[in-house]
Formats: structure tokens, sequence, C-alpha cells
């Protein structure tokens, strides 16, 4: 496995943490509660995704029956030309009653104690910083709350924003993060 892993553990990674997230969601049951009701059958698709240029934006029917939601986001899989694994993959959602979110996956090989820094060229602009919440086997999650300032400023950015963190090596690493569609994919996100 190269230093940013598998595309398949990015996969598998991005699975667990929706399946972890749903875990969550109202009308799961646990071992030992009653048993659930049938479901009626709808004619609305598990799950669904749409392309915005370098985004894309995915909504999964989490629950049964009346109590079903629809849980979205916006991401993007970041990959470094050259390498055929992904490097990262970036999300902006909420749950329900939740402020919008920003997450990043990224290898394992993380410095801590650090954070995921997201910024521009311009020193004046409003940036993101990322905590790290977890690491897993497959990946190291870093979360925070997105600000209005920040959502405006990345929907009217030309230029992509660089993501910057610390290997646990030492090295500094960075790369891109494409801002091209997120204006779209944000206006699709908000009718969800």
């Amino acid at each position: 496995m190269t230093v940013f892993g598998e595309r398949r553990a990015l996969n598998s990674l991005a699975a667990a943490a929706v399946a972890l997230i749903l875990s969550f969601a109202p009308g799961n049951t646990f071992a030992g509660d009653a048993a659930p009701k049938p479901a009626p059958v709808s004619d609305e698709p598990a799950m669904t995704t749409a392309t915005y240029a370098d985004w894309t934006l995915r909504c999964q029917r989490v629950g049964e029956g009346d109590a079903a939601q629809k849980v979205c986001e916006v991401a993007q899989t970041i990959q470094i030309q050259g390498q055929q694994a992904p490097i990262a993959q970036f999300a902006i959602g909420r749950l329900p009653s939740k402020a919008l979110h920003a997450t990043i996956v990224l290898p394992t090989n993380i410095s801590l104690p650090s954070l995921v820094h997201i910024g521009g060229d311009d020193p004046k602009e409003k940036t993101l910083d990322l905590a790290w919440t977890r690491c897993l086997p497959n990946g190291s999650y870093a979360d925070a709350v997105l600000s209005d300032e920040v959502l405006a400023s990345w929907r009217s950015a030309a230029k992509p924003r660089s993501v910057k963190f610390g290997a646990a090596n030492g090295q500094n690493v960075e790369f891109a993060l494409s801002l091209r569609g997120l204006p779209k994919a944000l206006d699709a996100l908000a009718k969800q």
C-alpha cells in the first residue's frame, strides 16, 4: 500500500463514515428493541448522485417508512497527477438541524497535533482550519463548521484552494482543492 493508500481504502472509509453517521439517525433500532415494522415500498432510490464539474452531490435515504430522511452532501475525491490512488476525499454537508460542516479524509500518516489548513493565495481571504477528530485504519478524519464567510469566498473564487497538512515523517503536504462546480453543487444541496 502506498503512503496515500488505495482507492478501495478511501471508498470503504467513506462507506464506514456514512454507516457511522446513519447509525445515529432517528428510526434506527438496537439489538433487543422491538422488531421494526415493514417499510412501505418506495419508488425513490436509496441513493442518488449528480455531478457538478469537480463536485458530486450524493443523497441517501435513511430510515424507513414515515421516519425516512434524506441525508445529502457534496463531495470531491482528490487525486495527485501521476498517482492512481486518491490522496483525499473532501465533503460538505449537514445532518438535520445541524450547521454545515466540512470533512476531509486523509491518509493515516499524519502528524499530531496539527490541523488541516485550507486557504487561497490572498492572505486577507478567510481560511478554514479542520481539526482531527479520529483516525481509523484506512484514514484520518478532520472536521470543521463551515462559516458563511468561507462559503461566500469559495463561491466567488476563480482559483482552487490549497489544502495543507503535516505528514508523520515531518514533511508538509500540499495539494489543490478545486472549486469548479461548487456553487451549483451547493445550490443543489440547499434544495435537498
